[in-house]
């Protein structure tokens, strides 16, 4: 599988995730969830690029290969690690609001009649 294939794998396994967490423990599958399942696909999918690009600086081009990112190691690997600590912000937040329980509303009290007399 190349880095395109595992991006997308793991962008749709944690949207699955946070999807069944929203159905199971709020009991709700609504259009306002489907933002946030949208930006839990992005977020995920993320993933696996970031810790690309963090583990370029230990794995860079070799030197025969001619490419204008010889001497940028330390940039890349600041870019994944920022990437990597935004998107897994991101789905700790999501999984956090999706696993809560949203508690039912409260039941009106029942109706006091008194009689005038």
């Amino acid at each position: 599988m190349d880095l395109t294939q595992v991006s997308v794998l793991f962008g749709v396994t944690i949207t699955l995730v946070v999807v069944l967490l929203t159905v199971i423990r709020q009991r709700r599958f609504e259009a306002r969830d489907y933002f946030s399942f949208v930006v839990t696909f992005i977020s995920g999918s993320n993933i696996p690029p970031a810790v690309f690009l963090c583990l370029y600086v230990f794995y860079p081009d070799p030197q025969t290969v001619q490419t204008k990112l010889r001497g940028y190691e330390k940039q890349i690997f600041l870019a994944g690690l920022s990437l990597f600590l935004v998107s897994l912000m991101t789905l700790w937040k999501l999984l956090k609001e999706a696993y809560q329980r949203i508690p039912p509303p409260p039941t009106p009290p029942p109706p006091t009649h008194t009689v005038s007399g």
